[in-house]
């Protein structure tokens, strides 16, 4: 988020083409000190003495500016995390200003647009009220819409149409969803495996491979997330069943590792599941695993590979995707200990000395990060 260095580019350019201050000065038509004040920054050039300079040195006014109307992914990223950090320690009114900001200097950076749209999305429940996290909500949307009418990024445009798909349905609009993605579920077709055929064929084993990886990294996230609508959906006859596909599921890809951060969610499920039913070793066994898959991750709550997807640190920094969670760690955290400490399905073995351990071991953990 750097602002104009006008200063600076003189200083390189004139530099670079080997002049002075004075040949400078000869050429636009002022004196030496007004050249040395501009490439200080204590003054900047009038307006109308923007192209004398840009023609000088054979660039353009926005490279003399050094204004880039595009931030790089890497920039774009350090924005999302920058404004993360704010999120957690400043009011969110002010660090929506911030954003509101970045993308009125970057008015056609799509790429952008699509980040501070996922910003907001998973930060607007932090606002001071229902009112204002629904107004940034509106703001991600309208984000989404821009990059779909305006940006001529195929895949960028299918990005957009997804997340404000989910912004419809965190607003209630299931009518938006039925118009973005139409109203019957068609089959799909993987075009993404087929680079990998691609790279198999052109002799790219090791391309192929690591790509192969990556889809299948993601088909597990995918199914996780898609276990968690069906738990939410299903009967109580199926309940059982879809805890068992769960834990065959973490069992096989070591998931408590791998996506703590997917896998205690259906762990907490299936602890409130046991919990209605007033079942108390099973929920207490639910509140376990919960438990420890945070303590032992609870530093480390980032996108990563393991043994069997050695290659996807690789191929996440081949394509810039942000390694931290897209949410302030400090209010996941805050969360998580609520979710069990003030959650009145829990009241039956609230007295239980397994669940006052479960809460100490918790508690402990947010006092070692103060320390």
């Amino acid at each position: 988020m750097k602002e104009l260095n006008i200063g600076t580019v003189l200083a390189a350019r004139r530099r670079e083409k080997g002049v002075t201050q004075e040949e400078v000065a000869a050429f636009v038509g002022v004196s030496k000190a007004s050249v040395s004040k501009w490439e200080n920054e204590q003054s900047y050039p009038d307006i109308t003495v923007l192209p004398v300079l840009a023609s000088f040195f054979h660039i353009t006014i926005d490279e003399l500016l050094g204004y880039r109307p595009q931030l790089t992914e890497k920039e774009i990223w350090e924005s999302y995390r920058y404004f993360t950090r704010c999120f957690g320690k400043e009011p969110f009114c002010d660090v929506m200003e911030k954003v509101r900001a970045l993308i009125r200097k970057y008015n056609t950076c799509y790429p952008l647009f699509l980040a501070m749209a996922q910003l907001l999305f998973n930060h607007w429940n932090l606002a001071a009220s229902r009112e204002e996290g629904f107004l940034a909500l509106k703001e991600a949307q309208e984000l989404c819409v821009r990059v779909q009418r305006e940006s001529e990024d195929t895949l960028l445009k299918k990005d957009a149409i997804a997340l404000e798909g989910f912004l419809a349905v965190m607003k209630r609009e299931p009518e938006r969803v039925l118009e973005l993605f139409g109203e019957k579920l068609r089959p799909r077709i993987s075009s993404e495996l087929l680079l990998v055929s691609a790279y198999s064929l052109l002799g790219e084993k090791r391309r192929a491979f690591k790509y192969c990886q990556a889809l299948l990294y993601e088909g597990v996230v995918e199914m996780m997330d898609l276990l968690a609508n069906y738990l939410a959906l299903c009967g109580e006859d199926k309940k059982e069943l879809c805890f068992s596909a769960v834990h065959g599921l973490e069992a096989a890809f070591s998931l408590k590792n791998l996506l703590p951060h997917k896998i205690i969610n259906l762990y907490m499920m299936e602890a409130i599941y046991y919990g209605e039913q007033k079942n108390r070793e099973k929920t207490l066994a639910s509140l376990f695993d919960y438990v420890e898959t945070i303590r032992k991750n609870w530093k480390d709550f980032t996108i990563h590979g393991d043994t069997f997807f050695d290659l996807l640190e690789e191929w996440i920094k081949e394509t810039g995707i942000s390694r931290q969670m897209p949410r302030n760690m400090q209010f996941i955290r805050e969360e998580i200990i609520r979710s069990v400490r003030e959650n009145p399905v829990f009241d039956f073995v609230k007295g239980e000395k397994e669940f006052r351990i479960l809460i100490k071991k918790l508690e402990n953990l947010q006092t070692e990060e103060r320390d």
